[in-house]
């Protein structure tokens, strides 16, 4: 679906407005229920739509803060 539309139709059926929206504006007005999704469904979700930071930080909230902390050395230069 490249994109949908919105209909307004009066009581008589004739149209009375109408709306167009790309894929990219529907997937603002219909947001993804981040709860519902695995951590793998959201993790794919997030290398889809890098934008969306309300996905990144519902993904970060899910780490128990009782979990091991993996601490990296730091980057050696040259």
């Amino acid at each position: 679906m490249i994109g949908a539309g919105l209909l307004k139709l009066s009581s008589s059926g004739r149209r009375i407005a109408s709306c167009h929206f790309s894929r990219w504006q529907l997937e603002i007005y219909m947001k993804p229920n981040y709860d519902a999704m695995t951590n793998q469904e959201l993790r794919a979700y997030i290398l889809r739509h890098r934008d969306d930071i309300d996905a990144i930080e519902a993904f970060f909230a899910r780490r128990s803060p009782d979990s091991e902390a993996v601490i990296f050395p730091p980057a050696k230069t040259e």
